[in-house]
């Protein structure tokens, strides 16, 4: 489901290490190797949000109106370590532009070719 490419490699792998690293989430890791089950894939920031400023709550809140789970998104106009975030080694930041598990209260602003994270069903 993702493009091969270097950012959304380092994605998946800290993502799965997340996951390994949390005995309690073992149901959830197992499910996403599962063919029937769950899968990490990034879907348009407009499907969720308008463009523009807003909170990842707000694009978490609508996510669960659509039935996944949002962990995270990409930005595609990351320049220079400025990305609305704390620059390349904020917590969370992977990659240029990538970022997984924000605050609920982080404000982000969103542009076209934006990309939400999500967990869903693919079964």
């Amino acid at each position: 489901l993702f493009r091969q490419t270097r950012h959304d490699q380092a994605c998946r792998e800290n993502v799965l290490a997340q996951l390994s690293e949390s005995p309690r989430l073992r149901g959830i890791f197992a499910d996403l190797f599962d063919a029937d089950g769950a899968g990490i894939t990034k879907h348009p920031a407009e499907r969720y949000v308008p463009m523009g400023a807003t909170t990842f709550g707000a694009v978490v809140a609508e996510a669960r109106n659509w039935g996944v789970i949002a962990i995270g998104y990409q930005s595609v106009d990351w320049v220079d370590g400025v990305d609305g975030v704390d620059g390349p080694v904020a917590a969370g930041k992977l990659s240029p532009g990538l970022r997984l598990n924000p605050a609920k209260d982080e404000s982000v602003t969103f542009g076209p070719g934006d990309q939400i994270i999500v967990i869903s069903r693919t079964g």
